[in-house]
């Protein structure tokens, strides 16, 4: 199974991705999105992981790609015209679930089950 990866700035406060991880839920009463570039991703996994300071921290499901210009509802950042992920029901991994992964830009696609025995070893 693949999962669309992508990276968090480190500038970004631990505990303000959580909050926002913790908005979204399973339910879709809360989705969010994550700029991913000038460049809609041509495969659409069903999973978006996401790197900070060199682990995947969370996990979320994603819902779709969109094209779109948008103000954040909660930080009130206005985000010019890119492509997006949209997503939701995120969640944090446990320390012991983290795989390691050097941070970078734009996206890429990473093969869960290795990512998975790569953690459980």
């Amino acid at each position: 199974m693949e999962i669309l990866v992508v990276t968090i700035p480190q500038n970004t406060k631990y505990e303000t991705i959580k909050a926002e991880m913790d908005k979204c839920d399973n339910e879709f009463n809360v989705v969010l999105n994550h700029k991913l570039g000038k460049n809609k991703p041509k495969k659409q996994p069903s999973l978006i992981g996401f790197v900070y300071k060199g682990e995947i921290c969370f996990i979320g499901n994603l819902i779709d790609y969109e094209q779109k210009e948008f103000k954040c509802s909660t930080t009130g950042t206005e985000w010019s015209k890119s492509w997006y992920a949209v997503f939701h029901d995120a969640y944090e991994l446990k320390k012991v679930q983290r795989y390691k992964l050097k941070g970078f830009q734009g996206f890429r696609y990473m093969d869960m089950e290795f990512i998975l025995s790569e953690v459980e070893e």
